[in-house]
């Protein structure tokens, strides 16, 4: 059979219960093969067989052409090439498509959905901005600028040098978090 079109025969007759692709020599159930057919019910593809993979990145794929006439469509591994449609660039990767975007055409080219180290990330930051903006939301401005004022700079610092030097502590003892908890317990404002 020289067709290049893919075939699917039943090879046992009376179970009808596998599929033969003749150009992949792929075995798959028929089972298996109508649930991709269930899945991509819109696809105009005859082979039940195949399951087509669904396009990515297709933000950077905007900004591309198709192949003319002395050019390849695919690299020799069978990669779709990208041809910038600006200026005829050709990119075997779409990072190095999105570096030509970004460094000759000054085009940012994003990735529509983020990786979930990334999305982590974002939701941390949202959430401690979320936090942050609420406790913002319920402070009184003039009492903290009262507890401002009652704090003697100059006498604390010779309570604490004097609080070091008579117990015998380590310098450092200033950013111990015990320490500046309880003065946050006092006065918030210190």
């Amino acid at each position: 059979m020289t067709s290049n079109s893919t075939s699917c025969i039943p090879i046992d007759q009376s179970s009808d219960s596998e599929c033969f692709d003749l150009n992949s020599e792929l075995v798959e159930s028929q089972s298996t093969a109508s649930r991709y057919n269930r899945e991509e019910s819109d696809a105009s593809d005859p082979s039940p067989c195949r399951k087509r993979r669904k396009t990515t990145a297709t933000e950077i794929w905007a900004y591309a052409r198709g192949a003319h006439n002395q050019e390849l469509e695919r690299d020799d591994f069978g990669h779709k090439c990208w041809y910038c449609a600006r200026c005829g660039q050709q990119c075997a990767s779409l990072g190095r498509a999105r570096t030509h975007m970004l460094r000759f055409h000054n085009v940012k080219v994003q990735n529509e959905a983020l990786t979930p180290v990334q999305q982590a990330k974002k939701n941390t930051l949202d959430l401690i901005f979320g936090r942050q903006s609420q406790l913002q939301q319920g402070r009184d401005y003039e009492q903290e600028r009262h507890l401002k004022s009652a704090i003697n700079k100059e006498a604390f610092d010779e309570a604490l040098a004097q609080l070091i030097t008579v117990h015998n502590l380590p310098f450092q003892c200033v950013q111990w978090p015990a320490l500046h908890s309880l003065l946050y317990s006092i006065n918030y404002t210190a």
